[in-house]
């Protein structure tokens, strides 16, 4: 969807943990409430709004696998309040306003469930942008590489902590500056770059994979070897056998 038809929107982020909206919960999450249209004045003043950011126990475990993206550990949430003592100041702070976020999809149900099961409204209502799949069509439908880092480094905007929640609201909240500007016609401060060739694209897949693999314990890290190592023989016997 192109970022047109709205002044104002709410950008955010979820770190949780796990995937799923009607198992897993929230650990931290971040907003930014953002009035685009003083792009069409300042164009150089990317992403300024009031920010809100919280950390939640989530009630459960915080899975190893889960914290080893995000940082957050179970002695980092003991004592903090639970999703439900705050989900109607939440759910208060983005009103009617459109949400956008990397993945949008993904935020948007995990944080619907969240307000759901504290009785609040849901978020079925409110307009979404993904800042992914805008950059994903303006390289012409390619999926890899279309990291929020990837991104936001492609656009020369400032690249923060990955996988923390406020770090990653700002960084999608500038991309979307820059994707809002584009699609209502805002001359963008520094021009708009080209598409990365096929040669940038797999340099980002590889460092992509890099980082995922550094995350990785021991154990995995092996086992992981041993898969790409399969991979690339069954690709090498596919080619030329």
């Amino acid at each position: 969807m192109a970022f047109t038809g709205f002044e104002q929107a709410v950008v955010l982020d979820t770190e949780t943990t796990g995937l799923d909206p009607d198992q897993d919960r929230i650990v931290s999450l971040a907003l930014c409430k953002v009035n685009f249209s003083d792009l069409r004045h300042s164009p150089e003043n990317l992403a300024d709004g009031l920010e809100m950011e919280y950390v939640f126990d989530p009630g459960q475990p915080i899975p190893e696998g889960a914290s080893r993206v995000h940082g957050i550990f179970d002695q980092d949430v003991a004592g903090k309040p639970r999703f439900d003592e705050k989900s109607k100041e939440i759910r208060d702070f983005i009103g009617k306003l459109p949400i956008i976020g990397h993945n949008v999809s993904f935020d948007k149900r995990i944080l619907g469930a969240e307000l759901k099961r504290a009785g609040e409204r849901t978020l079925s209502r409110n307009k979404s942008y993904c800042t992914m799949t805008w950059f994903q069509k303006y390289n012409s439908g390619w999926r890899k590489g279309s990291t929020l880092k990837n991104a936001t480094r492609w656009f020369g905007l400032p690249v923060g902590r990955c996988h923390d929640a406020m770090e990653d609201t700002r960084m999608a909240a500038r991309l979307a500056s820059v994707f809002y500007m584009v699609d209502n016609n805002i001359e963008v401060p520094g021009g708009f770059p080209e598409a990365p060739s096929a040669d940038q694209w797999f340099e980002f897949i590889r460092e992509d994979v890099g980082e995922y693999k550094n995350g990785l314990s021991d154990k995995d890290n092996n086992l992981f070897t041993v898969i790409l190592i399969v991979l690339v023989a069954i690709i090498i016997w596919w080619l030329f056998f």
